[in-house]
């Protein structure tokens, strides 16, 4: 299959999505003028581009900018009114100057892409596509090298070092385990999904501690590793020699560990992290993103609440800004967007410059394949849902 478009309108990309054919004029959407000043995007690379507090729609013309989406001309005019008026540091200009160029480079080519894949990335893919105003050709071969498996998230997607979670699992292992510099020990607690995983900590962790839970057994489980049983047997033991005696008790867990990792998918998940949290608010707790890959509402966070995850605030809120059938669906819409922005940068040969994907800034570096600007966040739902 072939498609090939010249600046679609968004009115039509769910129409356009079903019979894959038809085209329109787009209108420039006017900006809100009266928003008030930010200086904040949950993003520290366009935060320090400003000397001084601006108004919201600058950031937001600037972020578009940097992930070479279309801005329009009133953008524009709003990012080189900042350059003119001092607001963006001496230092970030030239990096400023030279993003618009190379937006306007990929704006005036035709982006031609060729792509194996399925049928439901085929649908993101195009509707990335759509989405950026721009002139693109796309050809869904079967026999292209260029290979991108259903299961998004676990596939090293081309110029990419590596899947998004093998990436997120490579940052946990090196700060869970790599970086455990104290005598204490780490808990892997993990379900049958994640055997494969597991095994390979346990031949290079050999010494930390595995547990295995089913969604039958994971309270009794998470007691027994924490021995929290001990605890209430010794209260047990004392209240039998003196029945007069009333004794308040809280379980105490053993002192050898420090962390605990988690390896469960969200069925599981939800219920565990709240089972361990009720018997330790001490703990470090670790997971990649699979935890909760199967909520359908970020407010379904709230189960995972001080979890420890590789994927920033801004990602997730990104995903959850508007309805969706799960976070892993809105997950894949985001990489196969970052991928789009990728093509575009490698196809115009913007090498050696800094861009923004939804994973945060990137250089792309000629002949070196990419890693993603991953940070670890503590799960808080109210930032989620407090921050603009």
């Amino acid at each position: 299959m072939h498609y090939k478009f010249m600046k679609l309108s968004l009115t039509f990309i769910l129409s356009l999505l079903i019979v894959f054919i038809s085209s329109c004029s787009t209108i420039p959407e006017e900006i809100n003028t009266s928003s008030k000043l930010t200086q904040k995007d949950d993003n520290l690379f366009i935060n320090n581009h400003f000397k001084n507090p601006v108004n919201e729609n600058v950031v937001v013309a600037l972020t578009k900018g940097y992930k070479l989406k279309k801005i329009n001309a009133l953008e524009k005019e709003l990012i080189t009114s900042s350059i003119s008026d001092g607001n963006i540091k001496r230092g970030y200009v030239s990096s400023v100057e030279e993003m618009l160029n190379s937006l306007e480079k990929v704006l005036s080519n035709e982006l031609n892409l060729e792509i194996n894949t399925s049928e439901k990335n085929k649908k993101i893919i195009l509707e990335s596509l759509l989405s950026d105003e721009i002139s693109f050709s796309v050809s869904f071969n079967e026999n292209s090298s260029n290979s991108i498996t259903s299961e998004v998230l676990y596939s090293k997607l081309s110029y990419f070092c590596q899947g998004f979670i093998d990436e997120q699992k490579n940052i946990l292992e090196k700060s869970v385990f790599e970086d455990n510099f104290s005598n204490k020990k780490v808990v892997v607690i993990y379900s049958n999904k994640f055997y494969e995983d597991v095994n390979q900590l346990k031949l290079k962790y050999p010494n930390q501690i595995f547990i295995e839970i089913n969604d039958k057994n994971f309270d009794v489980a998470i007691q027994k590793v924490l021995e929290v049983n001990r605890s209430n047997e010794r209260k047990l033991l004392i209240s039998k020699l003196d029945r007069n005696i009333e004794i308040e008790h809280n379980p105490r867990i053993r002192k050898d560990i420090n962390k605990v990792y988690f390896l469960v998918d969200y069925d599981l998940g939800k219920a565990v992290a709240p089972s361990l949290r009720n018997y330790s608010i001490e703990l470090s707790i670790f997971s990649s993103s699979e935890i909760f890959h199967g909520a359908d509402d970020l407010n379904d966070l709230a189960d995972f609440e001080d979890i420890f995850i590789p994927v920033s605030k801004k990602f997730l809120k990104k995903a959850g800004g508007k309805n969706f059938k799960s976070l892993k669906d809105e997950f894949e819409r985001l990489i196969l967007d970052d991928y789009i922005t990728i093509e575009k940068i490698i196809r115009n040969n913007l090498f050696n410059k800094p861009y923004l994907l939804n994973t945060g800034d990137i250089i792309v570096m000629q002949d070196r394949c990419l890693k993603r600007n991953m940070n670890f966040w503590k799960i808080n739902l109210s930032e989620l849902s407090n921050q603009p």
